[in-house]
């Protein structure tokens, strides 16, 4: 068996066209439609684990690039809100992603212990609430901010990015974006460095498949001796979930852990700590004398995969 190391996306789809490779990992979603209709080839997917999201700087005195000096207004719930309601979720999902998204407004997605589809309301975009919750904050005209995203990291993350500057653009929100590759991104956002813009382009997949893992990684305070909060990327503080989150972490009851968990989950969506966006889609494609299972974090076992 031979591996061929392709960055190049189009050139990953050029070489299974041309029969070259047996199989592709990751398919820009662009390309899904013409493979799944070519003899011989076919396209699997499945929703991702991961949840691609926007992390608010909550932490700060005063945010990164902010026209609004000496506070934060992500600190107003009011203004998280407005947020909240100034995204189109499925109009990312239908322009940006091709269909290739579930829209979410919970911080874990189907395939984690904790989500409930009941809880995931992701709702139509409404732009008069978000104005109006923006004039209650004392943000009439709006405010100025700044937001950090990589361009090569997620399914067209850029793209995303500039979708949601221009609709935050539309209640007053004017986001100054800059976009950038993984490696200089990573660097900025993870431990040791931090030091993320206001609005932070994130993905994450908890690998014990469980929710627990969502809030005591990112929105638990961070801890270095127990690991705590490490990728609590602007290092806010929220009290009644720190509590939620070391209580159901030391429960053993499954029931009670999984009401806790479900709390904590409502809790973070209630406040709008974050905006969750959607889980991608993991797209991959084989020819069809290919047989293999295809994992929902996206990882690719050899072990599961035969060719016929």
């Amino acid at each position: 068996m031979t591996f061929n190391l392709l960055k190049d996306p189009n050139a990953r789809v050029s070489a299974l066209r041309a029969g070259s490779v047996d199989m592709i990992y990751s398919v820009p979603t662009q390309n899904v439609d013409d493979l799944s209709k070519r003899k011989g080839l076919r396209v699997v997917q499945s929703p991702e684990t991961r949840t691609i999201f926007l992390a608010l700087d909550q932490g700060s005195d005063e945010l990164v690039g902010s026209s609004v000096k000496g506070k934060n207004p992500f600190r107003d719930l009011r203004v998280r809100q407005a947020l909240q309601f100034a995204i189109d979720r499925e109009a990312i999902k239908t322009k940006i992603m091709r269909g290739f998204s579930l829209p979410n407004t919970l911080v874990v997605g189907p395939g984690i212990n904790g989500y409930d589809a009941a809880l995931n309301k992701p709702g139509k975009p409404d732009y008069a609430a978000a104005k109006k919750l923006l004039t209650d904050a004392g943000y009439p005209d709006g405010f100025e901010v700044a937001m950090e995203c990589p361009n090569n990291r997620y399914v067209n993350d850029e793209q995303i990015c500039v979708a949601v500057v221009g609709m935050l653009a539309q209640i007053g929100v004017k986001v100054k974006l800059t976009a950038m590759p993984m490696s200089l991104y990573g660097a900025k956002i993870s431990p040791p460095g931090y030091g993320a813009a206001s609005i932070a382009f994130v993905g994450w997949a908890p690998t014990t498949y469980d929710a627990h893992n969502t809030i005591f990684s990112l929105f638990m305070p961070r801890k270095a001796d127990i690991r705590q909060g490490l990728f609590n990327f602007h290092n806010n503080n929220f009290p009644e979930l720190e509590r939620l989150g070391l209580t159901m972490g030391g429960e053993t009851d499954l029931a009670k852990r999984n009401a806790l968990i479900r709390e904590g989950l409502v809790y973070i969506r209630d406040n709008v700590l974050a905006l969750p966006l959607h889980q991608q889609v993991v797209l991959w494609a084989t020819k069809d004398n290919v047989k293999l299972v295809q994992r929902a974090d996206n990882y690719f076992p050899l072990r599961s995969v035969r060719v016929e």
